[in-house]
């Protein structure tokens, strides 16, 4: 019988594993305590203004909506309380009038009973609801015949439509696609929503509706994604959109991907593309910016690396990313760190993008270069202090024009309201149907990005698309910042 052997260790060997190991269960204890900040602590960033400055800079002047605090020469926004938000009225909307006069009996002075003569009114302004209504269009064509030789009849053609063999009206697709993909509705509940005003519409015949209609806006989509290409800067982001899986030996649920692309000529607002894919591959984005020169502003995504380092796309990194790693790393610690000091300085950069918002491109460029820091930090905090040197010279690339922004929050706001279709639809049920919000997810984005009533612009682009014969006849309905 062998005995069993033990490793024996030094002294040294044994306290250098105890340093090794209390190392380990440090970085463990940080992890968790950054996992319960996510699930449970408020999402807001914001920070007091009470710590140094990194960054030997001088501040910015003071504009005449900011309050300065002078601690290191870091500027500091004043704290304004958000005004309450009061009701408006749009002044499209249509109005009733109702008067209420007083009677006969009334109309005459308590005092002297002389007649009263009127001097004006007030107003009371109350909101009334009324419920969408449906109803059926029915095309009467008149029919001619010749009672000589019995043989000719004549009737007029049916107007064009969009789905010729349907019984779909352009107010009927536009309201199915706002409703899912505007409002997040999952169609069993505008099955519901129809079902009350006595159209018992399966869930089924709108699938087929919203897939049939997505192949008649291609051409307008295209001319899209070509307007956002011509401009000089994009801004790019991805996000998840669930796809049944339809393979038995894998999961019956895949993360296909929606990839949002903003842009166009320099006017604002820009427009707004998604392009659908069935898995993140660097291929897709690469392929869709094959032809693109310009800025693109982007994460730190991997995926991207081999575009950023084309000669024809110049990246420009998201500020947002790196002060939310400093954020995270600066709630893990009670005391005020590096975390905290470079918080403050790039609060100064969001000061500064705030007092130029207005500027033109070119005075902005110049009221950057004129107050923003532009001296990388040589210290090192972790992963966040590594995520900012790896992407510093994105991070300081707005600096080269003024219509580049500090950050990628834009592309984010454009793909956060899929998040709440996520939650209502689950997901989609193969490529075409992703192909479809693809192109949905644009329209809408862009109306909403351009001030458009969505369900007024469908109604109008089902209408009049059925007539256009050319490109420049779809150029005529094609949304344009």
């Amino acid at each position: 019988m062998q005995a069993s052997t033990q490793t024996r260790y030094s002294y040294s060997e044994l306290e250098a594993l105890v340093v090794e190991l209390q190392k380990e269960v440090n970085l463990l204890r940080e992890k968790n305590r950054l996992l319960l900040h996510r699930q449970f602590a408020a999402k807001s960033e914001q920070m007091t203004d009470d710590q140094l400055s990194l960054f030997d800079v001088g501040s910015p002047k003071p504009e005449t909506t900011h309050s300065t605090h002078h601690n290191n020469n870091i500027v500091v926004l004043a704290h304004h309380h958000k005004k309450r938000q009061r009701l408006t009225f749009s002044k499209d909307l249509p109005k009733r009038r109702v008067e209420i006069d007083l009677d006969e009996h009334d109309k005459t002075c308590d005092c002297c009973n002389t007649p009263l003569t009127k001097i004006g009114e007030d107003i009371t302004r109350k909101i009334e609801f009324i419920p969408a209504k449906v109803q059926v269009v029915e095309y009467a064509r008149l029919k001619y015949a010749c009672k000589s030789c019995e043989d000719t009849i004549k009737r007029p053609a049916l107007p064009s439509f969009i789905l010729p063999k349907s019984f779909a009206t352009p107010s009927l697709l536009a309201h199915l696609i706002v409703s899912k993909f505007g409002d997040g509705l999952p169609l069993y509940r505008i099955q519901q929503q129809l079902a009350r005003q006595g159209v018992h519409l399966p869930r089924s015949t709108m699938s087929t509706l919203l897939l049939k209609a997505a192949d008649q806006l291609e051409p307008i989509y295209e001319l899209m994604k070509k307007q956002v290409l011509s401009g000089p800067r994009i801004w790019t982001d991805d996000t998840i959109l669930p796809k049944q899986n339809n393979d038995s030996k894998r999961n019956k649920i895949m993360q296909a991907r929606l990839w949002v692309y903003i842009g166009g000529p320099l006017k604002d607002p820009p427009l707004v593309v998604f392009d659908y894919t069935n898995n993140r591959s660097s291929k897709w984005p690469k392929d869709w910016l094959s032809d693109y020169h310009g800025y693109k502003h982007a994460d730190g995504y991997t995926g991207y690396r081999s575009l950023h380092e084309s000669d024809n796309i110049h990246y420009v990194a998201c500020w947002a990313h790196v002060r939310r790693k400093f954020f995270e790393a600066s709630q893990l610690t009670k005391q005020a760190g590096k975390a905290k000091h470079l918080l403050d300085d790039i609060q100064l950069l969001y000061a500064i993008e705030k007092a130029c918002k207005h500027f033109s491109n070119k005075k902005r460029k110049a009221y950057r270069r004129q107050h923003a820091p532009n001296i990388p930090p040589k210290t090192s905090l972790g992963k966040a202090f590594t995520y900012l040197l790896n992407q510093w010279h994105g991070l300081i690339r707005y600096l080269d024009a003024g219509h580049l922004t500090i950050d990628n929050n834009l592309a984010e706001q454009h793909i956060r309201p899929i998040a709440v279709g996520r939650k209502s639809f689950l997901f989609i049920g193969s490529d075409r149907g992703g192909r479809a919000a693809a192109i949905y997810y644009s329209l809408l984005a862009s109306c909403k990005s351009l001030g458009v009533n969505p369900y007024e612009y469908l109604v109008e682009v089902f209408g009049r698309l059925p007539e256009c014969q050319s490109d420049e006849d779809i150029s005529s309905i094609l949304l344009s910042n």
